[in-house]
């Protein structure tokens, strides 16, 4: 459709964009590099690629929620159904926004469920190279700002099968990353940034429902799954790490083991949240020593965690104090006639490390021990 014919068939609703200069002034500090095509008084219609749900008023701009390279999204707030709803308003040429406007169309089922709700696609009367258009589109969340495999199964179910629930109406996501999946504070999804794609196959085939599958026994894909006949979904399953084949990856893919031949593991998004661990304190240690501490670690975060009800957040303070206090009875257990004296020892809130020819070492290797008495007489 040529922008001839676009503006000729648009409404007469008109809807100015009020923005005061306070808040323009915070937004070009805030995102200089954004292309802000925003001014006070710039005016937008409603067009006929989308139906407008908001009566014709002026729209107040609060703020930027994203500015990139091709578009820049505003927060938003204006009047529907006489109430103020909190909108999100994306501005960038027509020509990109044109695949995503037929996107919601097509998906108009999953809108406020699996997508955000579609209010309306309204144009500019800006003519030659500044012609963009807007999409209003439902205010939701937070763009994820965690990689997929640091999400409990749980909420992978929701994310895929809200992606299944798109492919079954024939669209495909051409940018499927944590930046286009939002998240709000209840821990509901919704799937953003789309563009109409065609499936390969006129109807996607995957039957296999993510929700019914978030116990860990379908941790390994089984063959319901794999009957499902959708590569891209299958691929995106195995990618974000919702089947683990029972293989657990340790220490970001330092080692791998068999869940089923190392016992009292947590669960691999858990691992995944704790960053890399140090273990190399005593100069006697090997390559099979780090492997083996690391086991153990991991099986003291599942006892902490299971016994003592310690969180994630706990336990990722604690990590170098948790490790830590495993040298000392490793030491003792495998190599008998050395006495323990590391390298470096963690400080006493565990966020830093001290060597052993540094200014108190002494005195931080006697705390610990001290410290590591203390937990062994609480049974932690």
């Amino acid at each position: 459709m040529s922008l001839e014919t676009l503006y000729s068939q648009a409404s007469i609703q008109c809807y100015p964009v009020k923005i005061s200069a306070e808040i323009d002034e915070k937004m070009r500090q805030d995102h200089p590099v954004a292309r802000l095509p925003l001014r006070d008084g710039f005016q937008l219609y409603s067009c006929s690629m989308s139906e407008t749900l908001l009566e014709s008023q002026t729209i107040d701009i609060s703020g930027v929620l994203y500015a990139g390279r091709k578009s820049t999204v505003y927060a938003g707030v204006c009047n529907y159904g006489g109430k103020p709803l909190e909108i999100a308003l994306k501005f960038a040429k027509i020509e990109q926004n044109r695949p995503e406007v037929e996107a919601y169309n097509k998906l108009f089922v999953l809108q406020g469920k699996t997508i955000p709700k579609l209010y309306g696609m309204l144009c500019s009367d800006e003519v030659g190279d500044n012609v963009i258009n807007c999409l209003i589109l439902e205010r939701f969340g937070k763009p994820l700002d965690l990689p997929f495999c640091f999400l409990p199964r749980e909420d992978l179910a929701q994310i895929l099968d809200h992606v299944k629930a798109i492919h079954a109406l024939g669209v495909r996501h051409d940018d499927f990353a944590e930046r286009n999946v939002l998240v709000d504070s209840d821990g509901q999804y919704r799937i953003t940034d789309l563009t109409l794609l065609p499936h390969k196959d006129e109807k996607c085939g995957w039957t296999y429902v993510f929700k019914d599958h978030v116990d860990p026994k379908y941790e390994d894909i089984n063959t319901e799954a794999e009957s499902s006949h959708c590569e891209e979904i299958n691929s995106l399953a195995s990618s974000m790490g919702f089947w683990d084949r029972g293989w657990l990856s340790l220490n970001r893919g330092a080692y791998f083991v068999r869940k089923d031949e190392v016992p009292g593991m947590p669960p691999q998004y858990i691992i995944n949240n704790i960053t890399e661990l140090r273990l190399n304190i005593c100069p006697e240690y090997t390559a099979d020593d780090f492997e083996a501490l690391t086991i153990l670690f991991y099986q003291e975060v599942q006892k902490l965690m299971a016994t003592h009800g310690q969180t994630v957040e706990q336990i990722k303070r604690d990590k170098n104090l948790i490790a830590y206090s495993l040298h000392k009875p490793y030491m003792k257990m495998f190599f008998k006639d050395t006495p323990f004296r590391p390298t470096l020892v963690p400080t006493s809130d565990g966020c830093n490390w001290v060597y052993h020819i540094e200014d108190g070492y002494e005195e931080l290797l006697q705390l610990l021990n001290e410290r590591l008495e203390e937990r062994n007489q609480l049974g932690l």
